[in-house]
């Protein structure tokens, strides 16, 4: 639990900045919007959904209970996993066992397949922990929209934000210029 603690508070403060004056600008802009963030309370939608939304064929990691079994299962595991990851959210806790991923080392399809340095990690969670994920970070990704906390030139992650948008953003400044 002390790696991955979960802070009910989260004041977003940043002083004392070395930056470029673009960096500066929007830091500045950043700082005058600063905002408390908390965790909401998980409602028994928000686990269906969660569950549902699971990929069908990720695998089932440590955990050894398959994807499918969440999803087919969801409106039966909805109480009790919205009491646990509502109790999660309260101590300020995750399970150790959400933590463990069966790491699966991918050939990059260079140099020697001796090498480990020519292997990349796949790391795959359980799936009660990829559902948590999902709505811990859906949460933080609504704080951050609602407060216009993301750089308007931040397109990668961001929804509704495609690397078509980008470009077009891209060649409007050109353009402009």
């Amino acid at each position: 639990a002390k790696y991955f603690n979960i802070n009910h508070t989260l004041s977003i403060k940043i002083s004392h900045l070395q930056c470029v004056d673009y960096t500066k600008k929007f830091f500045n802009t950043f700082l005058n919007k600063t905002t408390i963030f908390r965790f909401n309370k998980f409602f028994d939608d928000d686990i269906k959904s969660a569950l549902a939304n699971l990929k069908t064929r990720s695998s089932a990691g440590s955990c050894g209970i398959e994807t499918i079994i969440f999803k087919e299962c969801s409106e039966s595991l909805k109480y009790p996993i919205k009491s646990l990851f509502n109790q999660c959210l309260e101590t300020s806790t995750v399970p150790d066992e959400w933590k463990e991923a069966v790491i699966t080392p991918i050939y990059k399809k260079k140099g020697s397949r001796q090498e480990i340095d020519n292997y990349r990690p796949i790391s795959v969670l359980p799936p009660i922990a990829k559902a948590f994920e999902r709505l811990i970070c859906d949460q933080i990704y609504l704080h951050f929209e609602s407060h216009e906390l993301f750089n308007v030139g931040q397109f990668g992650f961001r929804r509704g934000r495609s690397c078509e948008l980008a470009l077009s953003s891209m060649l409007d400044g050109w353009r402009d210029s």
